[in-house]
């Protein structure tokens, strides 16, 4: 989709750059990173939101509320 925007010197100069590592076009390239940036800004609110970064699962058993709630049943706690 195009757009216009209005990007100070410095920003055009450095995307110029990046594009030009990863062998994209200056929007290709802007568009990962606003995708990265909005990534990692989602990340930040849900850590804030909670208090605490979850770590990611890993492969491993996912704890849920419900798992916690079978176990203390079956412990009759």
């Amino acid at each position: 989709m195009r757009t216009t925007l209005d990007l100070d010197e410095d920003i055009i100069i450095a995307l110029k750059e990046l594009a030009k590592r990863h062998r994209q076009s200056m929007g290709k390239e802007a568009s990962r990173l606003i995708r990265l940036a909005l990534q990692t800004k989602a990340a930040e609110s849900e850590a804030a939101f909670t208090g605490f970064e979850p770590f990611p699962a890993k492969g491993r058993k996912v704890v849920t509320d419900d798992l916690i709630d079978q176990i203390r049943d079956s412990e009759g706690v």
